[in-house]
């Protein structure tokens, strides 16, 4: 997961790391959130209604599809 709001290089490192996780099938999914940097993306903690608590609650099994 990473801003898009970030800098390219940080994206870019982002997304490097993200390979290797779904390489060795340690990652599921990349998550690059739109007008968001490394701090506005905390700020979702806060409410269920967006993309990343969506993601979080479904992996500890709070939400059913």
């Amino acid at each position: 997961m990473v801003g898009e709001d970030e800098t390219a290089e940080f994206v870019a490192q982002s997304q490097a790391y993200a390979k290797k996780l779904q390489d060795s099938e340690s990652l599921d999914e990349y998550l690059l959130l739109e007008g968001k940097n490394h701090y506005t993306v905390s700020r979702l903690l806060s409410s269920s209604n967006n993309l990343l608590m969506t993601r979080i609650l479904g992996m500890c099994g709070a939400l059913s599809d």
